[in-house]
């Protein structure tokens, strides 16, 4: 019998993959260089190590084809909902209904289930054209007639995969900070000195990434270590366009990195990691309509010193740093970069407001994932170590989607985003599978 031929990792991803919650559209895989070691045409079957298949299926999450009845009963449901909150709305737009937080949060909630209900009826439309062109095709004995309906049940066909896919995004659920700009911390992990310069690597991707894509890119404060005048203790940049948290959440992380320090004589390879964190930045004024984000300055401590290092005699001899101390939880924002007093206080609120959001929600969730188990219900968490940067094999793989490109280089100067689109699909489809999950848990009730 003719065994099939074995296939490295970096080319598996060629391969069909299986949705595991639908699957819902179908999507062209991303695109990949096919290595010099395989021939150009796709083999028709693969086989794998186990290991491999192990690392590679969260990647299957995301992709799609067929929309499942699980989607469909959810679509119709939240299109249901949405038909009911829209004649609610307009009985009170008849009585003369004033405008009250009610009434704002009636409407934001109908603003969220338009897409949802447009996708449905543009799907289901295009189904029924599909029936009544089939029928035609099937009761006319006219060779034009029928050429024509086969034409035009085609294109009706063609345009559902796309329709399907806006259905599926219209389903997941939305982040409620992901049209917000985006604060992004980064701190040197373990590694020492290496740690410290895979810091300064990974601010300056991040740095060339928001350049390529149009991002606005402002580093708020740093903190430099000594090695080799490159290093990096911690830093927290402000990229400021609107959607950058929607966009770069799942930056958030462990990220490893495997390479040969340029300080060892021996040239063996070394683990290091930095830590990255990414807040929607959360201005006062979203924070009047975000109770997870209000902060209350009675339990807020302000310090003021005078700031360290570099400046000049004015940062170094007056009182311009400033350190909040948020008491019920210990979060402490240092900011010491501007000259003013004032300016610093007001990045060092900024960064606390969108710690502090970000430290709630994610105790919210937490209590639902809790409620969740006690229940019976499996739910998975992310992972510390979310990403690896192995120089020698030049990749960079994402252990939650399994995605992995061969071009650190590119990668490093800024070329990611088609490694965070990958990691975004992944948590949306994530996300998604936690609300059908919700859902099945309400029915059974």
């Amino acid at each position: 019998m003719y065994r099939l031929p074995w296939v490295c990792r970096s080319c598996l991803r060629q391969a069909p993959r299986i949705n595991r919650f639908g699957p819902a559209i179908v999507r062209s895989p991303p695109v990949r260089v096919t290595p010099s070691h395989l021939p150009a045409t796709p083999y028709t079957g693969i086989r794998m190590a186990s290991t491999v298949a192990a690392e590679t299926k969260t990647d299957e999450a995301y992709q799609t084809g067929e929309l499942s009845p699980a989607l469909r009963m959810r679509a119709k449901r939240l299109k249901s909902q949405y038909n009911a909150l829209k004649a609610r709305a307009n009985a009170e737009a008849a009585e003369g209904v004033e405008f009250n937080k009610e009434t704002i949060a009636l409407n934001k909630r109908i603003s969220d289930l338009e897409d949802v209900s447009n996708a449905l009826q543009a799907l289901e439309d295009a189904e029924r054209s599909i029936e009544e062109l089939q029928k035609e095709m099937n009761s006319t004995t006219d060779p034009d007639m029928k050429a024509m309906a086969r034409e035009d049940m085609e294109a009706t066909v063609g345009g559902l995969v796309k329709l399907k896919e806006e259905l599926t995004i219209a389903l997941t659920p939305k982040h409620p900070h992901a049209h917000l700009p985006a604060l992004l911390e980064i701190r040197s992990g373990i590694g020492g000195d290496e740690a410290s310069l895979f810091a300064h690597d990974l601010l300056r991707m991040y740095e060339r990434y928001c350049a390529i894509e149009g991002m606005q890119f402002k580093i708020m404060s740093i903190n430099k270590s000594d090695a080799m005048g490159e290093g990096l203790s911690e830093a927290i940049i402000q990229i400021s366009s609107p959607g950058a948290f929607g966009k770069l959440r799942g930056e958030a992380g462990v990220h490893r990195v495997q390479r040969t320090p340029a300080t060892d004589a021996k040239g063996r390879v070394h683990t290091s990691t930095a830590a990255v964190n990414v807040l929607a930045e959360i201005s006062e004024q979203d924070a009047e309509d975000d109770e997870l984000a209000q902060v209350d300055m009675r339990e807020v401590k302000i310090d003021v010193m005078r700031a360290r290092g570099a400046g000049g005699q004015h940062v170094n001899k007056t009182e311009s740093a400033v350190r909040l101390t948020h008491l019920p939880t210990g979060i402490t924002i240092s900011m010491q970069d501007s000259r003013s007093q004032h300016a610093n206080r007001a990045k060092a609120l900024l960064v606390l407001r969108s710690r502090l959001a970000a430290r709630r929600r994610e105790a919210n969730i937490q209590r639902e994932k809790n409620l969740r188990r006690a229940q019976g219900t499996v739910s998975r968490d992310r992972s510390d170590k979310v990403r690896t940067y192995n120089w020698p094999q030049n990749r960079i793989t994402d252990h939650r989607c399994g995605y992995s490109m061969h071009d650190l280089t590119g990668a490093m100067e800024g070329r990611v985003a088609g490694l965070i689109e990958e990691v975004g699909r992944w948590m949306r489809s994530e996300e998604l599978e936690e609300a059908m999950a919700a859902d099945r848990e309400a029915s059974a009730i």
